[in-house]
């Protein structure tokens, strides 16, 4: 058979290995419906403190770039996972430091990506697609507020560079092993870790909190011993 030719409108795809990184605001619907206003000069900040920070990536040399906005959410490439990761935290100490209010949940993985470009009014847009895209939208949904969820593949690359957290807390101290999770539309396991905002994530304290009260179900103040534990362990 003959191959037959592209149609203009028809997209143009290619494939490339890069970093993917997505980024949304956490409570932000719950948030609409209390306080429009509010709301939406959140969004704005949210928007300003991604894009600052990837753009300051794309100026230091680093491919990366905002793909697309999703509403409340962004998705973005980097280059490589280390820079991702680098980005993110970045993302992370700004979002703390200039507004305290905005609480951002970000998710990061490393794989084949497709480059596509598709007429979107009247307009030629650039987009990606592809499984290692549609995982990280899903373990996004698994970060803390302030905090990163990144795939086990995507932190192997990184879990060898000194790359400092809050604090000057380094990387590996900062982050937690989720575990497997089974995730919507994602066939097998996906093995997760956290990193967390102050060096340990509030779904591992939920935990202590419930062992706790297992264990010391007559004690009112069992929080300095689980404290203890925590320090002990090296995730405190």
């Amino acid at each position: 058979s003959t191959m037959q030719p592209a149609r203009e409108d028809q997209p143009q795809a290619s494939s490339s290995h890069r970093a993917i990184m997505v980024a949304d605001l956490v409570k932000f619907s719950s948030l609409m419906q209390e306080d429009k206003d509010a709301g939406v000069k959140l969004l704005a900040a949210f928007e300003k403190v991604v894009r600052s920070e990837i753009e300051g990536c794309a100026n230091a040399g680093i491919a990366a770039r905002v793909v697309k906005w999703l509403g409340d959410g962004a998705l973005g490439t980097v280059l490589d996972v280390e820079n991702a990761v680098k980005c993110a935290l970045r993302i992370q100490r700004r979002a703390k430091e200039s507004v305290p209010a905005l609480k951002i949940r970000i998710g990061i993985h490393d794989g084949p990506v497709i480059d596509f470009a598709h007429k979107q009014d009247a307009q030629c847009v650039q987009d990606v697609a592809g499984h290692a895209v549609n995982l990280t939208f899903r373990i996004e949904q698994y970060a803390d507020s302030g905090g990163i969820a990144i795939t086990k593949h995507a932190f192997d690359l990184v879990q060898g560079h000194e790359i400092m957290w809050h604090d000057e807390r380094s990387l590996k101290k900062a982050r937690w092993w989720r575990g497997f999770v089974s995730v919507k539309n994602i066939r097998g396991w996906t093995s997760l870790y956290l990193i967390a905002p102050t060096g340990w994530s509030p779904s591992v304290w939920k935990w202590v909190r419930w062992i706790g009260r297992k264990l010391f179900p007559w004690k009112v103040e069992w929080k300095p011993r689980a404290w203890k534990v925590v320090k002990w362990l090296g995730v405190g």
